[in-house]
């Protein structure tokens, strides 16, 4: 779906539809009900959406189509090689070096000395790469990125800020060196960014590249896929990551790009595991004991339970990392190096004191793979304390070491660390279950559910359960990871943004999550002031409107009394209309003078695409003489404009003062007796004619000069009396996109992220105008409620 910036949606009404031709007919005089009316806005967008999805398709024939699709099928493929093989030396790369820090570690006396150092100078070495790369969208997970440029259209030019191969060089650079370090951060988010940034290099290396980066229907499709292969490597899980990165990006997909998601998630997969394979590495990232039955059925309410409270621990880490970002933002931005410095050293002092390494490493896929296993570190089996306590100790500087890591100037992931911290949790819930019952009791599988759990509560997704089972093998374990899943994602998401979506807020990316949470109604975003005209009205009144507001759309009412709406028009229909029948009349330069904002827009799409011929000494020669002679008749006429006012103002005082009153009566927007109004707000508080405005005070409002004769014909123009339906320009749309007073902000946004409407009209009773909302304030409103 695309953004409404190049459909005209007010004309995409189904007009054609014999449903609408019938309720259009003479006979058939009865105006559509409200709920109708709005059925047919939303039965209309079925089709926007594909009109949308294919607006930028400007291909001359169907075989350049086709090779067109061929050519990102190739591409897809290509990204599927290029990501499982970049994504598989990654892990192997942060496996080895973090079983070499466990080493050093364990064989000198000197060992934690040996790892602060190491830990410490990877990790500012990593925040050095980042700040002098200087590029924004290298800093955290990537994944507000990546859904930043699935959820919105971006021009080809806009692209680079996003994505590139200087943004993929980086990112993989500061995620290795920190990963390596024992930092507690992940791999999957910032792989995903670097799959995407594949993905774009590719595409400008293809003979199509202009033509699919022209396309932004085409880049999100080829970029949903590309996130696909990026969380499908990274988990070694095809399915999972796919369903993961439809939930995580997407706000819809569409069901035609599943086939070449899976197929470039599938070649991406098998990649990865023919790299670890050839490492001699296991193909399953947490492979666990395959047990039958790890099950009773009464435990299915502990796993609910367990699903409750791993909801509630979720948002209260949103709550935490947020508040601690905020607090915190001014100071990691202004020393990221010595910030990164201070966290290293903590990480490795806690990781020593703490016993939180094993032979294999201490990354946080060591804590993951020992919690889905026997537990032997996590527990604290050395120190003289209880398992219960030692998981519980383990649970809390787990979270402390995840926040103060995930909020640094590096590149890192959190998918990780959210699923250590969650399978530490299930493990809790596990062992107090197996200390009081007498029943075999398969504690692993708690771990998987917490895992599961706490990363949907976090990230608002269910399929981190069938990653979880894909990671592990145990498919038995379904159902309880579901359930769990289920619980926590629904605690969380009607009371926090996820943690992609507070990072997308965090910078500046567009996201509308948090106007569904804060408000259940229009009261904070409703514009109670829009601007309307009747279906009969003034030209006069034209000019009222785009004078007065910056809407892009008019609602057109009934009558200033019932304030019914009947339909819409479009602000540059209007300005087009002015410019055409004022042209007719040799006097276009009044509307120019007049709509300077209209005029600026109208020439920056007209001008750009025309290219002026150089002009001969003599051409400018007579253009100078011709522009001092225009500059010298504008003078002469503003002086003798001066003489007769000064001269009025002499011979007429009583006169002067009684159009002072009506001017000034007019500019308070009070009622002038004799005067017709046309243009009005939603409550009916009826707005001047622009007549007087216009022919009052030196035409106020415009800085045209006109002569006696130019005056004459636009008094005329103004006064004439048009409607709406019989100018072929102005005519309204029947059915612009409408919501109830009393709808929720579900209704926007379905209307706002999937249809891509500019903006909405709300109705009240019997089809009264109460309102308009837009898409800018709704992003306006967003920017001030973060702020």
């Amino acid at each position: 779906m695309e953004q409404t910036d190049d459909i005209d949606i007010e004309s995409a009404s189904p007009k054609s539809d014999p449903e609408t031709v019938a309720s259009n007919s003479p006979r058939e005089k009865k105006e559509p009900r409200i709920g109708q009316r709005v059925t047919e806005a939303f039965r209309s967008s079925t089709k926007l959406a594909a009109v949308g999805d294919r607006k930028h398709n400007d291909l001359e024939d169907e075989n350049e189509s086709k090779l067109f699709r061929y050519d990102t099928l190739i591409l897809l493929f290509f990204v599927g090689l290029i990501t499982g093989v970049v994504n598989g030396s990654v892990l192997w790369a942060t496996k080895q070096f973090s079983a070499y820090q466990s080493a050093l570690l364990t064989s000198y006396e000197l060992g934690p000395l040996y790892l602060i150092i190491t830990t410490t100078s990877l990790c500012v070495l990593s925040a050095f790469i980042i700040r002098k790369g200087k590029m924004v969208a290298t800093i955290a997970t990537g994944m507000p990125e990546v859904k930043a440029l699935i959820v919105k259209d971006h021009k080809a030019s806009e692209y680079p800020r996003l994505v590139s191969l200087k943004i993929g060089i980086l990112r993989v650079s500061s995620l290795v060196l920190a990963a390596c370090s024992g930092l507690s951060v992940g791999l999957q988010g910032p792989l995903v960014h670097v799959s995407v940034c594949t993905s774009y290099v590719l595409a400008t290396w293809l003979p199509t590249a202009h033509t699919m980066l022209d396309n932004p229907s085409i880049m999100r499709q080829v970029f949903a896929a590309s996130a696909a292969v990026g969380l499908a490597t990274v988990f070694n899980s095809p399915v999972g990551g796919l369903l993961f990165s439809v939930e995580v990006t997407s706000t819809y997909y569409l069901i035609s790009n599943y086939w070449r998601s899976f197929m470039a998630a599938t070649t991406g997969a098998v990649m990865y595991s023919i790299f670890l394979i050839n490492r001699k590495e296991e193909p399953r990232i947490f492979e666990v004991d395959y047990v039958k039955n790890p099950f009773h059925e009464w435990e299915l309410v502990i796993y609910m339970l367990l699903g409750v409270i791993a909801g509630v621990l979720a948002l209260l880490f949103l709550k935490v990392h947020q508040g601690y970002f905020m607090f915190m933002r001014g100071t990691l931005r202004k020393y990221p190096i010595t910030s990164t410095a201070i966290v290293a050293a903590f990480t490795a002092l806690m990781i020593y004191a703490l016993r939180m390494h094993s032979n294999n490493g201490l990354s946080v896929g060591v804590i993951v793979h020992d919690a889905f296993q026997n537990c032997t570190i996590s527990s604290m089996q050395t120190y003289d304390v209880t398992v219960v306590g030692g998981l519980i100790i383990s649970l809390l500087m787990r979270v402390i070491l995840t926040i103060l890591a995930s909020t640094l100037q590096i590149s890192c992931g959190l998918f990780m660390p959210m699923l250590s911290i969650g399978a530490l949790l299930g493990r809790v819930v596990g062992q107090m279950v197996l200390n009081r019952s007498s029943h075999y009791i398969y504690v692993p599988g708690y771990a998987m559910v917490g895992a599961a759990a706490f990363i949907s509560g976090t990230t608002h997704t269910i399929s981190a359960a069938v990653i979880v089972i894909e990671m592990t093998g145990q498919i038995n374990m379904i159902l309880p990871c579901l359930i769990g899943a289920v619980i926590a994602c629904g605690i969380t998401k009607t009371r926090s943004l996820s943690l992609y979506d507070q990072g997308m807020v965090n910078k500046g990316l567009e996201s509308f999550e948090l106007l569904l949470l804060t408000s259940d109604g229009f009261c904070d975003v409703l514009d109670k002031d829009v601007i309307s005209v009747t279906s009969t009205c003034q030209i006069a009144d034209l000019f009222l409107m785009l004078e007065n507001s910056t809407q892009s759309i008019f609602p057109v009412i009934e009558s200033v009394e019932n304030n019914k709406l009947v339909g819409s028009i479009q602000r540059r229909n209007v300005y087009l209309y002015l410019k055409s029948v004022f042209s007719n009349h040799n006097i276009l330069h009044y509307v120019r003078g007049t709509l300077i904002g209209d005029t600026e827009i109208d020439d920056n799409k007209i001008l750009p695409n025309m290219k002026p011929k150089p002009l001969s000494p003599r051409a400018r020669l007579v253009a100078s003489i011709r522009e001092t002679s225009q500059e010298i008749s504008k003078q002469v006429r503003e002086n003798v404009a001066s003489m007769r006012i000064a001269l009025d103002k002499l011979r007429n005082p009583e006169k002067e003062t009684r159009e002072s009153a009506e001017t000034n009566t007019e500019m308070t927007g009070n009622p002038i007796p004799g005067r017709s109004f046309s243009t009005s707000t939603h409550s009916g508080q009826s707005l001047i004619s622009l007549t007087s405005m216009h022919l009052n005070a030196s035409h106020i409002g415009t800085s045209v000069s006109l002569t006696p004769e130019e005056i004459v014909r636009v008094e005329n123009l103004l006064s004439q009396n048009i409607l709406l339906s019989k100018e072929p320009l102005l005519e309204p749309n029947n059915f612009p996109f409408t919501v109830p007073e009393h709808s929720t902000m579900d209704n926007l946004y379905v209307l706002f992220e999937m249809v891509k409407v500019p903006s909405v009209f709300v109705l009240g009773q019997k089809g009264k105008l109460k309102g308009m909302i837009s898409r800018d304030n709704l992003l306006q409103n967003l920017r001030s409620k973060v702020q």
